[in-house]
């Protein structure tokens, strides 16, 4: 899947109006990924994603394998992302 392939499917499923803020979706989604995956798995995961964005997982994240539940985890993607849980 190509980047704007993956960007318009975010931007379909979570009914964003632009592509600006599906990627800022995806931006604050894989960083908190990475943040909870050991470095290797996140660059495995990454390898599967557009070049465009991969680094979030990887690049992006200071520190890999932490350890966060669920609500810990939209927690972390809506402060990222700068925005409401919901």
């Amino acid at each position: 899947m190509n980047f704007d392939e993956f960007t318009g499917t975010v931007q379909h499923r979570l009914e964003f109006p632009g592509t600006g803020e599906a990627v800022r979706a995806i931006r604050a989604t894989l960083q908190t990924l990475g943040s909870r995956i050991p470095a290797g798995n996140a660059e495995d995961l990454a390898a599967s994603l557009p070049m465009e964005i991969k680094w979030y997982m990887t690049g992006a994240v200071r520190e890999h394998g932490q350890r966060f539940d669920w609500q810990e985890f939209l927690d972390c993607v809506s402060e990222i992302e700068g925005t409401d849980r919901a």
